[in-house]
């Protein structure tokens, strides 16, 4: 009887250990994938790229505007309005997705690349607005 105790007890402590390793290898896999430190700075790039994306629809349904860019102009032409909006998801998540990677290595780069984004996206939509407000009159 010992002996079976001796070996349930052994299998126990080595699944326990087994266990353990893999516990510990998830925790360092989650923790490459904790949050970042430009949440702040993601989550207003994301709100001002959707901001010229509802902007820039609304212009081109009253005719007052045009797409500039060659490549949201093809998804447009080809597409229609849901691919301009395609497009632009896509490229808003691509460029969120690689300033949260850029983050990891290089939290401030990552934050300087944000603040052009932002500045840029602000300029657009505010060109936007005041586009919009030239419609009304």
């Amino acid at each position: 009887m010992p002996c079976a105790s001796t070996a349930s007890r052994t299998l126990f402590f080595s699944t326990l250990a087994t266990v353990g390793d893999q516990f510990g290898q998830a925790t360092k896999a989650w923790s490459r994938l904790r949050p970042t430190t430009c949440l702040f700075e993601t989550s207003w790039f994301l709100t001002l790229g959707v901001a010229d994306m509802v902007m820039t629809t609304v212009l081109l349904n009253t005719g007052m505007a045009c797409e500039i860019n060659p490549l949201a102009r093809f998804f447009l032409f080809s597409i229609g309005l849901h691919g301009l909006v395609g497009y632009k998801c896509v490229t808003l998540v691509v460029a969120a997705v690689c300033a949260q990677l850029i983050t990891r290595h290089r939290p401030r780069t990552a934050k300087a690349v944000l603040h052009t984004g932002i500045w840029v996206q602000l300029v657009v939509v505010a060109y936007s607005v005041v586009l919009l407000t030239l419609v009304d009159e």
